[in-house]
C-alpha cells in the first residue's frame, strides 16, 4: 500500500477451539461489558466475526454474530470512565436495547445510539451490525445544545444517509490509509450530528441530561485531584456550588461518593505500580499520597477491589497495564477490545 493502513483488530470464533470460544469473547469484553450465553444456547456454539478499526479518535467495528446478551453496568461505567457514544447500525437480525429502563427494538437498517457513561442492556438474535464509537466532546460540539441521546433512534433522510455512509466506511476500512482517517472522521461526525438534530429536537431537554453533564465534570475533577488531601464532599460541594444531598444523589448509582473516590485512587495506584519506570515508589508513600491511613489499610482495600495484592502487580509488570494494539493486529480471537476503547480517552 505504501502507507500504513488503519490499526485493526480481528476476532473470529472459527479460529478458536469450540471449548474456548465463549471464554475468549467474555474475557475480551469483560472490562466494558458483561456477556452471557442466551437461554437455550450452548457456549461452544457461540460465534462471532468482528473487525475493529481505529480512525484516529473514533473506532469502527463491523460484526456478524449468533444470538447474544451483554450488559454495561454501573460497575463498568465507574471503573473504565469510557465517555463515548455508541452509534449502532443494525445490518441484520433484531436488537433489543434497554437504555435506563426504556426498551427499544431495532430492526435491520435502523440506527440507535447508546451513551456509554450510562448502564444498558443488550440482546440480539443472529445477525450483524456496524458500530461507531464517538467521543462525547466530539459529537456534543456539533450539536446546538446538550441532548439526552441514550436510546435515541435517528430517523429521516439524514439518518438514511448516515446508514449508507457507515456501510461504505466499513466496506472501505481495509483499504483506508491513516492519512485519510481525520477527514473521514470529521465528515462522519458532521453527518451524525445532522441525523440527530431533527430527532433530538423532539426530546425534552431533561434535567437528567444536565445532571449527567455535572456528574461527568465532577468525576473529571476528582481524577485531577486524587492525591489532594483536601478532596472531600465539602470541597466538591463548594467548587461546583451544589448541596451535599445533590452530590450524594448523583453518586448513588456509582456506589456513593466515598466509594467512588476510593476506587479511582486504587485505580491510579494500580496504574503507577504497572509502570516499570515508576515501580520503585514505596507503597507507604503511595498510600499516604492517595488518602489511605496506612499501607496496611491500602493493601487490604486493594486486594478487596482487585482480588490480588499490590506486590502481585509489580510481579506482573507491563502485562498489568493497558496498551494499544499494534497496527493491523489480527488477534485471532484474543479480544483486546476493551483495552483499545479505553485508550481512545487519552
Amino acid at each position: 500500500m505504501g502507507e500504513s493502513g488503519l490499526p485493526r483488530l480481528h476476532m473470529e470464533s472459527s479460529l478458536i477451539p469450540a471449548s474456548e470460544r465463549f471464554e475468549r469473547w467474555r474475557d475480551g469484553l469483560a472490562g466494558t461489558f458483561d456477556v452471557f450465553v442466551p437461554e437455550g444456547e450452548r457456549a461452544e456454539d457461540v460465534r462471532y466475526d468482528t473487525s475493529i478499526w481505529q480512525l484516529g479518535t473514533v473506532m469502527l467495528s463491523d460484526n456478524t454474530f449468533g444470538p447474544r446478551l451483554q450488559a454495561r453496568t454501573a460497575r463498568h461505567v465507574r471503573a473504565d470512565h469510557v465517555d463515548h457514544y455508541r452509534v449502532i447500525l443494525q445490518t441484520a437480525g433484531l436488537l433489543r436495547l434497554d437504555a435506563d429502563g426504556r426498551r427499544h427494538a431495532v430492526n435491520a437498517n435502523q440506527l440507535v445510539i447508546s451513551d456509554m457513561s450510562r448502564p444498558e442492556g443488550y440482546e440480539t438474535t443472529s445477525g450483524g451490525n456496524i458500530v461507531l464509537f464517538v467521543p462525547r466532546e466530539m459529537l456534543d460540539g456539533e450539536l446546538p445544545r446538550a441532548f439526552d441521546l441514550h436510546g435515541v433512534m435517528p430517523v429521516g433522510s439524514a439518518a438514511g444517509m448516515l446508514a449508507e455512509h457507515l456501510r461504505a466506511l466499513a466496506r472501505m476500512a481495509p483499504e483506508l490509509r491513516l492519512s485519510e482517517a481525520a477527514a473521514l472522521t470529521r465528515a462522519t461526525v458532521h453527518l451524525l450530528a445532522a441525523s440527530l438534530f431533527s430527532s433530538a429536537q423532539t426530546l425534552a431537554h431533561a434535567r437528567a441530561t444536565m445532571e449527567n453533564t455535572l456528574l461527568r465534570q465532577i468525576c473529571r475533577f476528582i481524577d485531577l485531584h486524587l492525591s489532594d488531601s483536601e478532596l472531600s464532599v465539602e470541597t466538591l460541594s463548594s467548587f461546583f456550588k451544589v448541596s451535599r444531598s445533590t452530590l450524594y444523589r448523583l453518586f448513588e448509582p456509582l456506589g456513593g461518593i466515598a466509594s467512588y473516590v476510593r476506587e479511582r485512587r486504587l485505580a491510579r495506584i494500580h496504574e503507577i505500580l504497572s509502570d516499570a519506570g515508576k515501580r520503585r515508589q514505596y507503597l507507604q508513600r503511595l498510600a499516604e499520597d492517595h488518602g489511605f491511613k496506612s499501607a496496611t489499610h491500602f493493601s487490604r482495600a486493594f486486594r478487596e477491589h482487585y482480588g490480588y495484592s499490590p506486590s502481585d502487580v509489580r510481579h506482573l509488570g507491563a502485562s498489568a497495564a493497558l496498551s494499544i494494539p499494534a497496527a493491523n493486529n489480527a488477534s485471532n480471537g484474543r479480544a483486546d477490545f476493551d483495552r483499545w476503547l479505553r485508550s481512545l480517552r487519552e
